[in-house]
């Protein structure tokens, strides 16, 4: 099982440790400086420092739409919240999926709706993206849709 992870809670540790530390520049990261190896102070940096340089990556899925105007009888906006719920929907039917979210745009940007899912691996998000539940929703998708965009990473 992967650890839980704590994005700011991990930044504010990694940054303790990085100040705690001199950098090496024979190694690509910093190597911490303790007074007493075997201190239990100096355990659990140590522990905090391992864990914090060894989490495991995630792959992240993030695709952006605009709608038609007018399509199915629907507003754009309204088929932006039908296709966020469609979206939403799928965090119980594929859980090979780590993060499935979903959400319609308030802000007035170039895009209606946007989903950021994260998977544990590059085949996770191809066998994802090939489950016909999302088969489904991109066949849907695609005749009420004016453009999209996409990328995905490793972060």
């Amino acid at each position: 099982m992967p650890p839980l992870q704590f994005p700011s809670l991990n930044f504010t540790l990694y940054s303790l440790l990085f100040t705690l530390s001199t950098f090496n520049p024979h190694t690509p990261h910093p190597i911490p400086i303790f007074a007493q190896p075997s201190s239990p102070l100096s355990t659990l940096l140590s522990t905090l420092y391992t864990e914090l340089t060894t989490f495991p990556r995630m792959i992240h899925h993030l695709v952006f739409w605009k709608m038609k105007p007018i399509a199915e009888g629907r507003t754009g906006k309204e088929n932006a919240e039908i296709l966020a719920q469609k979206l939403n929907a799928l965090r119980s039917i594929i859980p090979i999926a780590v993060k499935i979210e979903a959400g319609v745009d308030f802000s007035g940007s170039d895009y209606d709706i946007a989903l950021h899912s994260e998977f544990k691996t590059a085949e996770d998000l191809n066998a994802y993206q090939k489950h016909p539940a999302h088969e489904k929703i991109i066949e849907w998708v695609k005749e009420v849709r004016e453009s999209r965009a996409a990328v995905d990473f490793e972060g």
